[in-house]
Formats: C-alpha cells, sequence, structure tokens
C-alpha cells in the first residue's frame, strides 16, 4: 500500500516530534500529510513555551497547540513512521504492531531536551530540521524496496541459497529421531541435506507462498508449511531443536527479531538446540559504505536494500550474543560466506541449547 501521511513520534510529544512535525509541515509543504503524536503524551497540556520559541525563531508558530497521544485511528497501513530513537521505535514495533518497513529512526544522534536549557532544544531541532531535509519524500512516498514477502515470492523460482549448513556439528547436538522445526525454510535445502542424513522427522515453514510451492515441487517428501502470522503456530516445548538459517538477516529491526527468539525458545523443549546460521558486519569499502547510506533511515548500522529490491541487515557479534542470551552457548564459529549475489561475506554459525526449566 502507498504511504499517504508521515506521523513522528516521540514519548511525551512535547518537542521532538512536534518540532519533526511542523518543520516538516514547512518543508514538504502539500506533498504528503504529516502529524506528530507521543507515547505518553499527556493531551490536555499545551506543547512546553521552548519548544514554541524555538520554532517561531525559523518562524513556525504553533501557540495553543495541544499534545497528542497515540491511539487507534493514528495506526494505518498507510503511514510511514518516524521515531525519536530506539526505545520509541522498538515500541511501536512490539506494542502496536506497526510493520518495520513501516518505521525507523529520524536520527540517532536527536537528544531529548526535556529539563536541559533552551540552548539544547535549539540544538535538537537544528539536528531535526537538518534530518528532514535530507529525506527524499518523493522516494518514501514511492519506495524503490519491496514489501520482503513480495521480494521471496518474485525470486522464488531462481534464488539459490549458497551459505553451507554445518550438519557435522549439528548432528553432535541433535539425534536423527529429533523433532525439527527450520523457521524461514525458504525451498526446503537444509531440510533435504538433513533428510539425506537420516533425520525424518522434519518440518518447515515460511512466509514465501513460492517458496514453499517450489519446496513442494522439489522435495515432495518434505513437511513444508506457508507460515501465516508473527507466531509460530505449534505448542509449548514442542520441538528437539530449530533451525534459523540466514534469517535474521531478511530482519532489519531488533524487536522483531527479539520476538522471533522468543517464540523459538517457546516451541523448543527444555535442552533444545538452537542452530543459527547467518551474516556478520563486514569491513570492506562496498559494505562499509551501504552501511552508512542507510542507517539513518533504518536506524541500524549494518541495514542496506539490494538494487532488486531486498532490504538485508549485517550483525555484529556482540549483538548476536545479546540476542541468544537466554540459550546456553554451545559453540560459536567464525565463517566465511558466499552470498546469494556471489560476493563474500564475514557469517557463523551459533548452537545454543534452551535453559532446562
Amino acid at each position: 500500500m502507498a504511504i499517504s501521511k508521515i506521523c513522528f513520534v516521540c514519548n511525551g510529544n512535547n518537542s521532538r516530534s512536534i518540532m519533526a512535525e511542523s518543520i516538516a509541515r514547512s518543508i514538504w509543504k502539500d506533498k504528503i500529510e504529516v502529524c506528530s503524536c507521543g507515547i505518553n503524551a499527556n493531551e490536555a497540556a499545551e506543547v512546553g513555551q521552548n519548544t514554541q520559541t524555538v520554532l517561531e525563531e525559523i518562524d513556525i508558530q504553533i501557540s495553543g497547540k495541544k499534545r497528542c497521544r497515540i491511539s487507534e485511528e493514528l495506526i494505518r497501513n498507510d503511514c510511514f513512521y518516524f521515531a525519536m530513537d530506539n526505545s520509541i521505535m522498538e515500541k511501536l514495533i512490539a506494542e502496536y504492531d506497526i510493520p518495520t518497513d513501516r518505521v525507523c529512526i529520524l536520527d540517532p544522534k536527536i537528544r531529548d531536551p526535556k529539563d536541559f536549557p533552551i540552548e539544547v532544544y535549539r540544538e535538537c531541532r537544528n539536528t531535526i530540521e537538518l534530518a528532514i531535509k535530507n529525506i527524499d519524500i518523493d522516494k518514501l512516498i514511492a519506495p524503490s524496496h519491496m514489501q520482503p514477502k513480495d521480494y521471496w515470492d518474485s525470486v522464488s523460482d531462481t534464488k539459490q541459497f549458497t551459505t553451507p549448513f554445518q550438519a557435522e556439528a549439528f548432528e553432535q547436538h541433535v539425534n536423527t529421531d529429533a523433532k525439527i522445526l527450520d523457521v524461514g525454510c525458504g525451498y526446503g535445502r537444509t531440510l533435504n541435506e538433513l533428510y539425506h542424513m537420516g533425520y525424518q522427522n522434519l518440518t518447515g515453514i515460511d512466509f514465501s507462498n513460492g517458496m514453499i510451492e517450489r519446496g513442494k515441487s522439489q522435495f515432495p517428501y518434505l513437511n513444508l508449511l506457508v507460515k501465516e502470522s508473527a507466531s509460530i503456530d505449534f505448542p509449548d516445548n514442542h520441538f528437539d531443536a530449530v533451525i534459523l538459517f540466514a534469517v535474521l538477516t531478511c530482519i532489519v529491526s531488533d524487536a522483531e527479531q527479539k520476538k522471533l527468539i522468543s517464540e523459538i525458545e517457546r516451541v523448543l523443549k527444555p535442552g533444545g538446540i538452537l542452530y543459527i546460521n547467518d551474516f556478520l558486519l563486514n569491513t570492506d569499502e562496498r559494505n562499509s559504505n551501504r552501511y552508512q547510506k542507510y542507517a539513518n533511515q533504518y536506524g541500524t548500522y549494518g541495514v542496506f536494500e539490494l538494487p532488486e529490491g531486498a532490504v538485508l541487515r549485517h550483525h555484529s557479534e556482540g549483538y548476536i550474543k545479546e540476542l541468544t542470551t537466554r540459550f546456553a552457548q554451545k559453540q560459536f564459529e567464525h565463517l566465511t560466506f558466499t552470498t546469494m549475489n556471489g560476493n563474500t561475506s564475514n557469517g557463523f554459525y551459533y548452537i545454543g541449547a534452551k535453559h532446562a526449566k
């Protein structure tokens, strides 16, 4: 769905998001509808005097404007949300179910001026003004990248996955009679490898109908299912092992990744194994340039867009260890991968166990 509204979101809707809304209206004119709100805004209160004063200094009048609290009316499929910091972005995703491709941080350098002198308000205003001037509003309204599901459906017949499964390491921790779930299984490449290693109790889920249909045709003996929702539709403590193979790279949001790991923990039996293969940050010029190019847009260093429309992410090792902190680490090894587009990237595989109750 096309974007027809921009909403700036902070905590109290008293300074940062109000400044962003007012400055965006001034710069973008009538190109798009603009609003702002706060997660915990006091709607009875007028916007603070310091905010009014620093906006008046650039000829923007908001005298008498009231704060606005986020509401169901502001949660729209045709709206793009600019969060004022990472905690606000994570709340929008986790608590208000805003899709990750419809929200980002306006600029990580924006400082909350609350309880600070007016000079800090001016600094905040200037940072916000520069960030908004750097937004290509025409591109945002008609983005070049595709929705993740649409992208993977579009390449489902031709895309070949190349990152290697560490079979020897996996079989050291998982018996052949184990009940195994592959989350984001694609066309079933890894499950097929496990099948030929003697594993029989295999299930794969993926949100791409195209990938699942290809897998059913190519490997008709595999149990491959379309993943219809953000949750994993299996009972608690159901699987002996879960595989997450080059899936985190397709999820750009911390909050959405954490929700997925939480769901995996739920469906794993106590002592069950989590196996992850994925990509780490690279330091070469090509990757560094694209990480920097998209850092402000997506609020995370390591996110980038591919020319064909996909939005992907590479991770720091520290972040992966934080993400898996609720598991007991068994192995973590650095790898070098050939990507699906033929480039070389740093990577890793991780094996951890769910803590026994």
